[in-house]
């Protein structure tokens, strides 16, 4: 795929503009010369990229059905997906870009200063370490089991903010089993959009949750125990 099949794809659905796809443009070959020296993405060929990094991070916005936080935090963003996409997209919203592993976070900023994004962040950290109720959105792409995303997602979130968790097939199966660390948490379950890569090439489950109400002190717990013992 193309951007300006890319750009074709969403027509009357996101404003992709010229500023959009010359930076999408930009992001890429930064993403190609990095992984030239590190392993930022087993996607080699470009098109490829443009299909399954770009278009699955802009399938978000129909989950998010237009949304504008103020504040919003991808977790374990890798190389930028979904955030950096999205930042890119969504100017007005401040985006901090988090992930535990220095040299993507290095690779994350290169591509900010590139792209001249006043509008990210990138932290480098935990999101068990993090400041509690400080953003508006959260987003995890491909992003370890529901119940464990909702547990280090949830404490990250103002009261009333959403958490779209982008999934493969098997995230139907993963919401059944959310029940209780929903009900611990303080989130509910809001919508969810079943959408299909162009060509066959997989299906994406977007789940949107919100948060009702505060996250108990003692969430989320260390990491170890939140992955011995999921909610």
């Amino acid at each position: 795929m193309t951007l300006d099949e890319l750009r074709a794809y969403f027509q009357g659905d996101l404003a992709l503009g010229e500023r959009e796809i010359a930076l999408f443009d930009r992001y890429l070959d930064l993403l190609e010369e990095w992984n030239g020296r590190m392993n930022l993405t087993a996607v080699r060929d470009r098109g490829e990229m443009v299909e399954k990094h770009l278009l699955d991070s802009l399938l978000a916005m129909r989950a998010l059905k237009g949304a504008r936080p103020g504040s919003a935090i991808d977790i374990g963003t890798g190389p930028g997906f979904p955030g950096m996409v999205l930042a890119i997209l969504m100017k007005d919203v401040r985006w901090t870009l988090l992930d535990a592993t220095r040299k993507k976070c290095e690779f994350l900023s290169a591509v900010k200063d590139a792209l001249a994004l006043a509008n990210v962040e990138v932290m480098n950290a935990r999101a068990e370490t993090l400041p509690k109720e400080r953003w508006d959105l959260a987003t995890a792409r491909a992003f370890s089991s529901l119940p464990m995303l909702l547990e280090l997602g949830a404490p990250l979130l103002a009261v009333g903010g959403q958490l779209l968790a982008m999934k493969g097939p098997k995230g139907e199966e993963e919401l059944i089993t959310s029940g209780r660390a929903m009900k611990e948490l303080g989130m509910e379950h809001v919508s969810k959009y079943r959408e299909s890569l162009p060509g066959g090439d997989g299906e994406r489950l977007n789940i949107l949750f919100r948060k009702t109400a505060r996250t108990p002190r003692k969430y989320p717990r260390e990491f170890r125990l939140i992955k011995a013992k999921p909610l």
